[in-house]
């Protein structure tokens, strides 16, 4: 006989979710609503269950009006936890005379382009997950314009990046069908923007 085993609070609360088990935990990309949807926030949500734990946490939360932190403070606040997590809890000293090596340089810069990346609301876009990564694709935001782009989110530094292609690039799409098979993502179906394919 099949039944429910457990009701969570604490997750998404809109609809145009899309999921992706990865380990021990369910991802969840969106919660967003095309028609109440303010244009000041338009950052892409990402919402965690941990199935051992049974809790839903946001990823990247910093404000009520953003799920990630705004550029000026993002590399500074990074910097902090980086010495939090080797055991230095000196946040509260001014770190502008610290000596940076080239790796600081590098992680900086990829956590700006990351941030740059990060895609925006959208509804009808499809994640799969591929080599401890996921791979979203399609949808549109309230523009109606669907993305062509392929965005990789990896949840261990916790930043988004965008994927170059090469080739024929397909037409963006909503409600369309994404799968992982032999090394390869696979989309079909869908709606374009003229509402069909």
């Amino acid at each position: 006989m099949t039944y429910w085993t457990v009701s969570l609070d604490g997750g998404p609360k809109r609809a145009n979710q899309v999921a992706a088990a990865l380990g021990s935990k369910i991802y969840s990309f969106g919660e967003y609503n095309c028609h109440d949807e303010s244009p000041d926030n338009t950052i892409f949500g990402i919402h965690v269950l941990d199935t051992e734990s049974y809790r839903w946490y946001q990823l990247l939360a910093a404000s009520n009006k953003s799920v990630y932190l705004p550029m000026e403070t993002y590399e500074k606040i990074n910097r902090q936890q980086d010495l939090k997590n080797a055991g230095n809890d000196n946040s509260n000293n001014d770190d502008d005379d610290d000596d940076d090596d080239d790796d600081d340089d590098d992680n900086i810069r990829e956590k700006r382009t990351a941030l740059e990346h990060t895609p925006r609301y959208r509804i009808g876009h499809t994640v799969v997950t591929y080599n401890g990564k996921f791979y979203m694709w399609g949808g549109c935001g309230n523009n109606l314009i669907c993305s062509t782009k392929i965005y990789c989110f990896d949840p261990e530094k916790e930043i988004w990046s965008v994927i170059p292609c090469i080739g024929d690039i397909p037409l963006g799409r909503t409600r369309h069908t994404a799968v992982v098979f032999n090394d390869m993502m696979i989309i079909y179906g869908g709606r374009g923007n003229n509402l069909a394919l």
